[in-house]
């Protein structure tokens, strides 16, 4: 109960936060889009690494949230303005709805699938990477619709549309080369633990003979000591027999269980 009030408490003061951030930025008679993006990363971000969520599932619901939430924005932006038709209380109250419904959502999301795409692993470097080049896809695409805004596309749900479809192709085509090269290392790295352990086993046989050919001699010698020529003479038959089946399996790394009983 606890862990749900202070998540609760962390998307109110988000949408807080956005709220001052939109009326202030109006006042001072700048843009709040940048500001606004970046303060919904940093809720994406803080709700993820609380459920545990890998780096790599962060960066895509970055991109994706940021995306459907600046169409969800312009929507409900639209809307108040129908029944408030205010500068500063307009704009407040649309990013204040915006940003309570994708922290709830995301919320939602994540206590519904987190077993699924959480990850207890040490957080590495091509992860973080990866959260780096969310990042930037979504603040360089915020910047590109509000360049674009008025020139090129005409209506903002067109101009939304095609942002999301731009940084879903962006992000796929990076992940899919990055993906490539992980598991080409992977693989490498295997052929190179297989290559150790055939190494080690080899090496392991190596040592293995001599003493075995020792240990056999002794026995042998002490046969021969006690006068029992026979029972040398059958040894040596089965001695030499074994070490001929040794030689002959000797680049086999595996033999059947059937031939080493028999």
């Amino acid at each position: 109960m606890k862990i749900k009030l202070r998540t609760a408490t962390i998307i109110h003061g988000f949408a807080l936060l956005h709220v001052a951030a939109a009326v202030l930025c109006r006042l001072g008679g700048i843009s709040d889009d940048l500001l606004l993006t970046s303060l919904t990363i940093f809720l994406i971000v803080i709700l993820c690494q609380r459920y545990r969520q890998s780096v790599e599932f962060s960066a895509i619901v970055i991109i994706i949230a940021n995306i459907v939430g600046y169409l969800m924005g312009t929507g409900i932006a639209s809307f108040v303005n129908i029944f408030i038709s205010h500068p500063l209380l307009s704009p407040a109250i649309a990013t204040f709805i915006t940003t309570e419904t994708i922290g709830w959502a995301l919320l939602l999301f994540l206590k519904q699938y987190s077993s699924r795409y959480s990850s207890a692993d040490k957080v590495s470097p091509m992860e973080v990477t990866w959260l780096v080049i969310a990042i930037g896809i979504v603040l360089a695409l915020r910047f590109l619709i509000k360049l674009f805004r008025n020139t090129i596309f005409s209506g903002e749900f067109l101009l939304g549309s095609v942002a999301l479809m731009a940084a879903i192709l962006i992000y796929s085509v990076i992940y899919m080369v990055e993906y490539a090269i992980a598991a080409k290392r992977e693989a490498e790295k295997e052929k190179d633990r297989a290559d150790l352990a055939k190494f080690q086993y080899l090496n392991l046989k190596q040592q293995v003979n001599p003493h075995f050919l020792f240990n056999s001699l002794n026995i042998l010698d002490a046969l021969v000591l006690d006068g029992k020529d026979k029972e040398a003479s059958t040894y040596i038959h089965k001695l030499a027999g074994l070490y001929r089946y040794m030689l002959k399996n000797e680049e086999e790394s595996t033999v059947s269980l059937r031939d080493e009983m028999t």
